[in-house]
């Protein structure tokens, strides 16, 4: 009797593989016959093969390794008061300390105080200067500051920055002077109302850095002689206004980094103020006239 089915070959190939079965009454086994791409399949058996060798080779290799990795011949033992006597018993008294160490310890930590170093790049000579000195500021003095004062300023900020926007909404702003423009308007000129709700966002931005700028560079001009410098406090002026028009979230990081150096030279220009003699200590300048 003969039967025929068909067999998916190779998947490299895709033909089709013929098989016809031959069922003689004298044979209990049927005989196979294959037609069809035999080399191709010939060989697929064969890498099947190989892979299968390979694996079990690998296992065999993994066995030994394992079963010759820090032989030992008995169970775990304590320590004993002497050096082990041999590799062997180390290894004992190491799998005996294992499995008796705790899995907790709690230690006591003495804390230091860190050793900062003088001179660096970051802090220049005996730490009164270089890189970090222009990041920090000083600590405003208890005196200079009063909680009440404080919130009815903040709440009149508010105010006026909530009628700045109305207005300047109203306005469009579609102008953006440059940072020249606004270094002439700062050194001579009022603050303009009307001027800073026509500008964008870019412009006050632009206000923004020159303002703090020309607050620095008095500031520093003003350390050896008397602290109200020629035109410091229109540039403040300036600087209060530009506040007041700045559009929030700040998601520039300019104009964050920006105010950062406002908030520092406003903790300096208040701790140089604090540090002057107070008036009528004989310490200071003599009266005019």
């Amino acid at each position: 009797m003969l039967k025929a089915r068909t067999r998916a070959g190779p998947a490299k190939t895709g033909m089709p593989q013929i098989f016809v079965h031959q069922e003689p009454e004298d044979q209990s086994e049927d005989e196979e016959v294959v037609y069809g791409d035999v080399k191709e399949y010939e060989e697929y058996e064969e890498y099947e093969e190989i892979v299968d060798e390979d694996e079990q080779q690998a296992d065999r290799d993994q066995q030994i390794l394992q079963e010759a990795c820090l032989p030992v011949s008995g169970a775990p033992m304590p320590p004993s008061e002497g050096p082990p006597k041999d590799a062997d018993e180390y290894l004992r008294q190491v799998q005996w300390e294992r499995l008796h160490c705790p899995q907790v310890m709690d230690v006591d930590v003495k804390e230091r105080k860190s050793r900062q170093k003088v001179g660096g790049p970051l802090t220049g000579r005996e730490g009164t200067g270089g890189l970090l000195a222009q990041f920090q500021a000083p600590e405003v003095p208890k005196d200079f500051y009063s909680q009440v004062w404080a919130e009815d300023t903040a709440a009149a900020f508010r105010s006026l920055r909530a009628l700045s926007q109305n207005s300047r909404g109203a306005e469009g702003g579609s102008q953006s002077l440059t940072y020249e423009e606004w270094r002439r308007h700062v050194a001579k000129d009022q603050p303009c109302f009307e001027l800073l709700c026509k500008q964008d966002f870019v412009g006050i931005n632009h206000l923004v850095v020159v303002a703090v700028d020309k607050i620095e560079a008095d500031y520093e001009t003003s350390k050896d002689g008397a602290l109200e410098a020629e035109g410091l406090e229109l540039t403040v002026q300036w600087a209060f206004a530009a506040l007041a028009f700045v559009e929030e979230p700040l998601v520039a990081d300019d104009i964050q980094y920006q105010l950062q150096r406002l908030r520092r030279i406003c903790c300096r220009l208040v701790a140089a103020e604090a540090s002057l003699p107070e008036v009528g200590s004989g310490q200071g300048l003599p009266p005019d006239g």
